[in-house]
């Protein structure tokens, strides 16, 4: 048993320590005035999309809203739906189109994309809940 723990650790002593750097860096994206966001996709540009609550509020009542956040500009506010306060995106491509979900009146939730001037388009016809 001993031999096995001394190969165990010879081994592991030639692994080299690149293979435990890091790949990539974190970067606070910021908020569009709440107290906190969340980024869920993100294109080889680097631009990412995903949602940021308001206010520092209750977020329930504050909403929040779609984003694109493009490096060297910062978090830009993609809006919702109307009349709805919530929405958020989940994708984006290399054009900066974002695809999401926003609630409309009566809480029914709608796909829809936003373009690449941030225009959100309801898709609400493709077979989902109505309102």
């Amino acid at each position: 048993m001993r031999c096995l723990s001394s190969l165990v650790v010879a081994v592991l002593a030639g692994i080299p320590s690149v293979a435990c750097e890091p790949t990539g860096v974190i970067e606070d994206l910021g908020t569009l005035g709440g107290v906190s966001s969340m980024g869920l996709g993100i294109n080889s540009a680097g631009n990412v999309t995903g949602g940021s609550y308001l206010s520092g509020g209750d977020p329930h009542f504050a909403g929040m809203h779609a984003f694109r956040y493009v490096d060297g500009i910062g978090m830009l506010d993609a809006g919702a739906l109307p009349p709805g306060n919530i929405s958020e995106g989940q994708g984006i491509n290399s054009g900066g189109i974002i695809c999401g979900g926003s609630f409309v009146e009566g809480f029914v939730p709608h796909a829809f994309y936003a373009t690449a001037t941030l225009t959100l388009i309801d898709m609400e016809g493709l077979g989902g809940a109505r309102g």
